[in-house]
């Protein structure tokens, strides 16, 4: 029965993902992509109609992300079905890493863009108790799973595929950075706006040097493997 289907055309690019751990930590990490997408089209529109550049910076980090990671998606495909030489394979890759640790620097630059909104221009909310701890929550749960699925990408072998789990990462930190705010301003505390902006400049930092250095680092490589 298990031969039939796998023989069946519908069923055919399924069981190509599914028997693969490197596709199947790619479906895995591309699940949440919709769902982000939908997220940032929400806060554009938002803080379209409401006038809140918090919010319009917020879809556009997440726009920024969600761009970032489906390029990625779209290139390890076409370099996962391409029938080429190994090598050709190899510089393919490493090609791709360099042009995602400058989108990676992207998104870092863009959060650190949205957190100096924050930080000059605050931003007026007061969560609940129950929403604070949703966040929360939220966050805590986010920053686990991306770093264990860091880990166990890591042991794939496949740096395109740790790349992508490292927009997740990055993703977290974010929602740290979200969470620590929430609670503060469950707090009415007067620097929540101050702190949360700060603290979210040096994590975008952060994640745009992490970025560039991914670039130098395969940039490198490339250039060893074509001599």
């Amino acid at each position: 029965m298990k031969h039939w289907l796998i023989s069946r055309p519908l069923f055919s690019p399924l069981h190509r993902f599914v028997a693969n751990k490197n596709d199947r930590a790619l479906v895995f990490s591309a699940s949440s992509t919709p769902f982000s997408f939908l997220m940032a089209l929400s806060k554009l529109i938002i803080g379209g109609l409401y006038m809140s550049l918090w919010m319009v910076g917020f879809g556009i980090y997440y726009l920024v992300l969600v761009f970032s990671k489906t390029w990625l998606y779209y290139r390890y495909t076409l370099i996962r079905v391409g029938k080429t030489a190994t090598s050709e394979k190899r510089l393919g890759v490493y090609h791709e890493i360099v042009i995602g640790g400058l989108l990676l620097s992207l998104v870092g630059l863009s959060f650190a863009g949205f957190s100096g909104l924050m930080l000059f221009h605050g931003y007026q909310e007061r969560f609940s108790n129950n929403l604070t701890y949703m966040i929360a929550f939220m966050g805590f749960i986010k920053t686990g799973t991306s770093a264990t699925s860091l880990v166990r990408a890591r042991k794939l072998h496949n740096p395109l595929i740790q790349l992508i789990k490292a927009f997740n990462v990055a993703n977290a930190a974010v929602a740290i950075v979200l969470t620590q705010f929430a609670i503060l301003s469950m707090e009415h505390s007067p620097v929540a706006n101050f702190s949360t902006g700060l603290f979210g400049l040096v994590i975008g930092g952060l994640i745009a040097i992490g970025g560039l250095w991914i670039t130098f680092k395969y940039e490198r490589r490339a250039v060893k493997v074509t001599h």
